[in-house]
């Protein structure tokens, strides 16, 4: 883009890494990997690193950027930024009010997808406190709920709940939304974590599903219950599908193909994972046309904003929890290496 044409470049910071791990996961099964699955920004913020920057200002998001001569165009520019939260102790972490939303139809047999779900949830499950809740819903042809609202001390009957599920049916997705977010608003937390977990290999094909269930979705959003997306298994599975309902339900999406990638979601994120530490948060980019001829965004295709949309606060946008690093990068044509980074470029972060 040229910076003459505009000088401003927005976008949605979002966390999301089910795109590493999917890929990784076609590559294995010797599956040609779909385009539209290949995200960039996940793939560069799948590993984690926390980098040693100066907090000044003791607030709990900064950010922080670097220049470097571009690796693959030597006559180019690459700038990366780097944004990052604070971690939050796990003693600080409010009650929990949980749903699991568990696909329970015939595609989930296979041993990659209801067996590691239920595994994943059996782990999350011990690491509950007295001030935690979690109910079980499940779907198939019909949706149920498994395991009512129940204590997290309670872990023997939560684990008893999940380890007695088996698979059979189709895919009502719909169903089962509606119950879970009814259950989850029947046991809000006023400032707690309220939040479905939705576990599925993306076979939407019974029931309430598009435009219906995104609206839904986004009306549950507004009242500060928010979703996590856990893709497993191949097949039928519906990556794009799953991406949108957890850009438009405030929420993050991971794909579990290995104990291995449960344990990073769920133990050593614990904490970044379920709680929301920023919401609707974008970030924009202005270059100085004076400095940088023209920039590439590298990546945040589907989750670029227009201009005005930074100030609007109804603008929907992304969400980042504690402990979370989100690297951008942008190649850049820069006549003149600077000094400074203020002289070609200004950073603004919008955070609700």
């Amino acid at each position: 883009m040229e910076v003459k044409k505009e000088k401003f470049s927005t976008f949605s910071l979002k966390v999301d890494t089910a795109s590493y791990s999917f890929l990784r996961s076609q590559i294995q099964y010797k599956q040609k990997p779909d385009s539209n699955s290949v995200r960039i920004e996940e793939m560069v913020n799948y590993i984690p690193r926390k980098y040693n920057f100066s907090n000044q200002t003791q607030d709990p998001i900064f950010m922080h950027s670097e220049l470097a001569v571009c690796p693959w165009n030597e006559n180019r520019s690459l700038l990366r930024i780097v944004f990052q939260t604070t971690q939050i102790p796990a003693s600080n972490i409010p009650p929990m009010n949980l749903v699991f939303l568990l696909d329970v139809s015939g595609s989930m047999s296979a041993l990659n997808k209801l067996p590691l779900l239920k595994n994943t949830l059996v782990n999350l499950t011990k690491s509950l406190r007295q001030e935690d809740k979690i109910a079980i819903v499940v779907y198939a042809s019909k949706e149920g709920l498994a395991l009512p609202s129940t204590n997290g001390s309670n872990k023997e009957k939560i684990i008893s709940a999940l380890e007695n599920l088996n698979s059979g049916g189709s895919t009502n997705v719909g169903a089962g939304i509606k119950l879970a977010y009814k259950t989850a608003q029947e046991n809000f937390i006023q400032d707690g974590i309220n939040r479905i977990i939705l576990g599925t290999d993306g076979d939407f094909n019974v029931g309430v599903s598009g435009n219906q269930l995104i609206e839904m979705i986004k009306q549950y959003r507004e009242k500060n219950i928010y979703i996590t997306l856990l893709g497993l298994g191949m097949g039928n599975f519906k990556d794009s599908t799953m991406e949108n309902i957890s850009k438009e339900g405030n929420g993050n999406y991971f794909y579990i193909d290995s104990e291995t990638e449960a344990k990073k979601v769920f133990e050593e994120n614990f904490s970044g994972t379920l709680m929301t530490v920023a919401s609707n948060t974008k970030l924009q980019v202005e270059f100085n046309p004076k400095s940088v001829t023209s920039y590439r965004l590298i990546g945040y295709e589907n989750i670029l904003l227009d201009t005005k949309d930074f100030k609007d606060d109804k603008k929907d946008a992304g969400e980042v929890g504690p402990g979370h690093v989100v690297k951008a990068f942008f190649e850049l044509s820069i006549p003149h290496f600077p000094k400074s980074f203020k002289f070609f470029l200004v950073l603004r972060i919008k955070k609700v």
